[in-house]
């Protein structure tokens, strides 16, 4: 039998709870999410080939769809005027939704529909930064 002091019983007991801790934080963010990959993009009916892609989507969750990419050409099509960009899992870094949503506000950003309800209830929003930085997301339309 295990003859622990009361410190070592406390600092197991903390110990345990920070990892119990950990796991679910990490839980939370990941499980629900599994990585996708594209080499084209369409926006507006026109075909774009995109590099450096990184995306997730949820199969749960039809507005579970983030992914951040470069385009190397000038996107053909008229912008969406109010793009609402959502938050991402914490650990797919490089979609920052406040640089974003900043970026859009300004002007130095635009918005762009990719698909229009697709997924059903959703419609595919594509923001194009300066410098081909891309971001995509579904987006609810209420349809």
């Amino acid at each position: 039998m295990l003859n622990l002091s009361r410190p070592q019983l406390l600092t197991g007991m903390i110990g345990f709870a920070l990892a119990l801790a950990a796991f679910i934080w990490w839980d939370t963010g990941h499980v629900g999410y599994e990585p996708i990959f594209a080499e084209r993009i369409e926006i507006a009916g026109q075909s774009y080939e995109v590099t450096r892609w990184e995306g997730v989507a949820s199969p749960d969750d039809d507005g579970g769809l983030r992914a951040c990419f470069l385009l190397l050409e000038p996107i053909e099509a008229a912008p969406e005027l109010n793009p609402t960009v959502p938050e991402a899992p914490v650990w797919l870094r490089c979609f920052n939704t406040e640089f974003i949503a900043r970026a859009l506000a300004s002007g130095e950003g635009k918005a762009y529909v990719a698909g229009r309800n697709r997924p059903p209830g959703y419609d595919l929003i594509v923001a194009a930064l300066p410098g081909g930085r891309m971001y995509l997301w579904t987006q609810p339309n209420g349809e």
